[in-house]
This record gives C-alpha cells, sequence and structure tokens, in this order.
C-alpha cells in the first residue's frame, strides 16, 4: 500500500474452496458460501497441479460464482480483489481460457471487471485482480464478489479455474 494508507482485508468465505465437500467423480457442486454455477475438484484433475493453498480449486465452468459478503462499500474506498487463476485446458480452448473477474453490489450491478482472454495456461496459476474506488452512490451497498467464463464469448468452449480468492481494501 502506499504511504500512509492502510491496508485491511475483507473477509471472504472458503476463499481457497477448502471447505466443500466432493460429492463423488471429478467435480463437486459449488456449496455456500458460494453461489450460482461452478464445481470445485481436487489437485490433479484435468492436469491443474500446484493449487496455491490447499489441495481443491473451484471453475465457473459454463456459469458464473459469486459470492455476497457481509462486508458493504464505503465512499472513497478502493477494493482490490485478488484470485489466482489457471487455464483448466479442455474443450476447444486447447491451453487458453476467457476469464471475468468483477466487483457487484448485491443487486448484480456490476461496478468494475476486468476480462481476458487467450492468457492462462494450464499447470501455471497467475494472479488475476480487478480494483475499484467506491462512490457515494456505492456508499452502504453490499459487495459481491463475481467470476465468470467473460462477457460476450462461447463459454462452453472457456474454461478456468481459480483458488486463493482475497478481497483487500485501501
Amino acid at each position: 500500500a502506499p504511504a500512509g494508507k492502510a491496508l485491511a482485508e475483507i473477509t471472504v468465505g472458503d476463499p481457497s474452496f477448502e471447505d466443500l465437500i466432493m460429492d463423488g467423480g471429478i467435480w463437486g457442486t459449488i456449496q455456500s458460501p458460494w453461489q450460482a454455477g461452478g464445481w470445485a475438484s481436487y489437485e490433479g484433475q484435468y492436469g491443474v497441479t500446484n493449487v496455491p493453498d490447499g489441495t481443491q480449486y473451484a471453475t465457473p465452468s459454463d456459469d458464473d460464482l459469486y459470492q455476497d459478503l457481509a462486508a458493504t462499500y464505503i465512499a472513497g474506498v478502493t477494493y482490490t480483489l485478488t484470485a489466482q487463476a489457471s487455464s483448466r485446458g479442455t474443450g476447444t480452448s486447447g491451453a487458453d481460457d476467457a476469464w471475468q473477474i468483477a466487483l457487484h453490489d448485491t443487486a448484480g450491478t456490476e461496478l468494475a471487471a476486468t476480462t481476458a482472454a487467450f492468457d492462462l495456461v494450464q499447470g501455471t496459476w497467475d494472479e488475476i485482480s480487478v480494483e475499484y474506488t467506491a462512490t457515494a452512490a456505492d456508499d452502504g451497498e453490499n459487495i459481491r464478489i463475481y467470476f465468470s467464463t467473460g462477457l460476450g464469448l462461447d463459454s462452453s468452449n472457456w474454461r478456468f479455474v481459480l483458488d486463493d480468492v482475497h478481497l483487500n481494501t485501501t
């Protein structure tokens, strides 16, 4: 953080997907506190190795994956959402995938997003992030952290995996 700026972490429930119960097979269904579509899996499935934190990871698959936090936006505060991401490397995408990481309010309104394609490599974990400074209009709105396969893309062909999710403020 810049000099004179405090860095604080906002609690994300099950940030590394270690609390999810695998319900058989390769994938397990996403469970609370994570919501919407998506799956969790063990290290080693689909060639995904060296999981950054623990032995499980998640993928939005052909859908989105989000979590509504207890924290609310405070006007003037900058929020930085980060995660470690890798390619699942299946479908027609080969070693490349499309992804989106975003901050929403709990009404689902997108406040800030980073979307990228063709830059995640299977077997390598990279940090993805988005940053947003809350406005007066956001003040008091609950925070939703959000991951998807990217807007405007044929998501059936693009899959990425993620782990080690953090939300910090400055």
